[in-house]
């Protein structure tokens, strides 16, 4: 994970050990949420951010999204899920598949319905 000089300053001030979380990106549309955090592969979230998406996630206006490859040449390999408090498991995946992801999830966020999985593989 990339250290910020201010956040590791920060860090300082809590009285137990904490675990910070660097979702990349959050998008929001229509009340609707979605979290992307993007991991090197060979890395996997932590418990804690696990937890932590597993609780956000129990709400279902939110969805995030672990995304696992080579960052800096956008080369993306697999993807984890997280909606209705659980993840979906390592997903195999590539940019093209995960930009028409995008693309549905901006659609979904202007629908009613509650389930964005059932949307995407519709």
């Amino acid at each position: 994970m990339m250290r910020n000089p201010i956040i590791e300053q920060l860090l300082n001030n809590f009285q137990k050990n904490v675990v910070t979380s660097n979702p990349v990106k959050t998008f929001s549309s229509n009340g609707k949420y979605l979290f992307i955090e993007f991991q090197p592969i060979g890395l996997d979230i932590s418990s804690i951010q696990r937890d932590m998406y597993e609780k956000l996630t129990n709400d279902k206006a939110f969805i995030a999204i672990v995304v696992t490859g080579i960052i800096d040449i956008i080369d993306i390999k697999t993807i984890n899920i997280f909606q209705n408090g659980k993840a979906s498991g390592l997903t195999d995946c590539d940019l093209s598949t995960f930009k028409k992801m995008l693309t549905n999830w901006s659609e979904f966020a202007e629908t009613i319905e509650e389930n964005w999985i059932n949307h995407f593989f519709a």
